[in-house]
């Protein structure tokens, strides 16, 4: 097979994305109590915009991208589902499996082996409640792991030394 060398190209050498034309992000705006900026020599709240569209994260280290590459389709289906069916700051997950199997026109069995399929790959594990699974926020998650999970954080490079530093 020939190999294939990524083009150079700048993102004006693209002209305008077709994709945007009609795009509108829905926003809240929200009053920062805590940080100001000036305006006419006059300190306000500032304020940022937030996404009001709900979003999920999709981690891509290397060894996440691998393990969903090497996933069965009806293992990926099952993932892409709950990667959008996930509340926001939960690691669990109840799997409604109607309404997955008739969204995604599968069997029983195939909707029983793609969540083995997940299981086997530590995508999802078993709870004890029948039907809830955990979800591996390593892959996926909605909303802050760092709120959640505030005893996990690595603290990469340490400002002050310059040095890794893990919080644990």
């Amino acid at each position: 097979m020939k190999r294939l060398i990524k083009p150079k190209y700048t993102e004006e050498d693209l002209g305008i994305n077709p994709h945007i034309d009609k795009l509108l992000i829905p926003i809240n705006r929200v009053t920062l109590a805590d940080r100001y900026k000036r305006d006419e020599d006059v300190l306000v709240n500032d304020e940022m915009d937030l996404e009001d569209t709900p979003f999920s994260k999709v981690y891509a280290s290397s060894d996440c991208k691998s393990a969903i590459y090497k996933m069965p389709s009806r293992a990926k289906e099952l993932y892409l589902w709950l990667v959008y069916e996930v509340s926001s700051g939960d690691d669990n997950i109840w799997l409604n499996r109607n309404r997955f199997m008739k969204e995604n026109k599968v069997s029983l069995n195939t909707f029983k082996v793609a969540v083995m399929d997940l299981i086997s790959r530590g995508i999802i594990s078993y709870t004890i409640v029948k039907d809830v699974y955990w979800i591996n926020p390593h892959y996926f998650f909605r909303g802050s792991r760092v709120a959640k999970f505030p005893k996990n954080l690595d603290l990469k490079i340490d400002p002050g030394t310059r040095r890794k530093k893990n919080l644990k």
